[in-house]
């Protein structure tokens, strides 16, 4: 999503930037998201619902768009017990990332699965160093960030 939170800040970051950037969120339909983003040079798979609309979307588009960018959570290694179905969710994002991700076919895109905490939320500039780094270094799959 690019309304609130990380994906509005991203949103402005590459908005700012004179990117030709399209804010979509999970009030689109599966259907509208995929039609949009075809093509893209890179999607950033951001908006989190119960429902897993990220894992459906990473399977949608994962031959859509150039490059991929999803929001995963360290709650895969250290769940989150007062939310399990967030944990649950993540855990089948990150199975699935890995499938697709680690074996890549050729019409796959670039994929990077970023684990993030609560506190790198906050850390907006090493978010997009991150981002940046990984554009140009497409070959790494996951990056962690530690629990500060």
């Amino acid at each position: 999503g690019h309304t609130r939170g990380l994906g509005k800040d991203l949103f402005n970051y590459y908005k700012n930037l004179k990117h030709d950037v399209i804010g979509l969120n999970s009030d689109n339909s599966i259907e509208e998201i995929v039609e949009l983003s075809k093509g893209s040079d890179l999607f950033i798979n951001n908006a989190y619902t119960d429902d897993n609309l990220q894992l459906k979307l990473l399977h949608a588009l994962k031959s859509n768009v150039k490059k991929m960018i999803v929001i995963g959570s360290v709650a895969t290694i250290n769940p989150d017990y007062k939310d399990p179905l967030y944990t649950l969710n993540k855990k089948r994002l990150e199975l699935d990332f890995n499938h697709i991700a680690i074996d890549k076919i050729d019409e796959h895109a670039d994929l990077l699965l970023l684990n993030l905490t609560s506190s790198s939320y906050k850390d907006l500039q090493t978010l997009i160093n991150t981002i940046d780094f990984w554009l140009h270094n497409s070959t790494i799959a996951t990056i962690t960030f530690r629990v500060d």
